[in-house]
């Protein structure tokens, strides 16, 4: 079981994270790494996952794709590092990227919607883009 102090500074993070307080929650998330970052017995790829969400939202996604692959290192079979990580590709717009990661959160955890609403997007988002690119070709002839 978690120390009790590691277990009250994850409960701050996400609570800031849900307020929207992002600068509060990745200054807790931050302080949990630093106290326990060695400790392999506690689960880490959830405080690196949590930060690499907060990350996403305040726009600095090389330190949220980091944060995700720590998340994975850390536990590989972590679905909130699994899908921190789809998330993250999309946004940096590497649709190839995270349609494969959705395709295989989907397969691997087929009851959380999340993965299929990603891969969902992705499609879209390929469509779009698609288009985009025929309307241009077009306009060159």
């Amino acid at each position: 079981e978690p120390p009790k102090e590691f277990t009250e500074l994850l409960a701050k993070a996400q609570q800031h994270f849900v307020k929207r307080e992002i600068p509060e929650s990745i200054a807790i998330y931050d302080k949990l790494i630093k106290m326990f970052g060695n400790d392999k017995l506690l689960p880490l790829a959830t405080v690196f996952a949590g930060r690499s969400v907060a990350y996403l939202w305040s726009g600095q996604n090389k330190e949220a794709l980091k944060d995700a692959r720590s998340a994975l290192q850390a536990n590989p079979n972590s679905e909130e590092a699994l899908l921190c990580s789809a998330h993250v590709l999309f946004s940096k717009n590497d649709l190839k990227r995270s349609l494969v990661a959705y395709q295989h959160g989907f397969q691997r955890y087929p009851n959380n919607k999340e993965w299929e609403k990603g891969v969902r997007r992705c499609l879209k988002a390929s469509a779009k883009q698609q288009n985009l690119i025929q309307q241009k070709q077009q306009q060159q002839q």
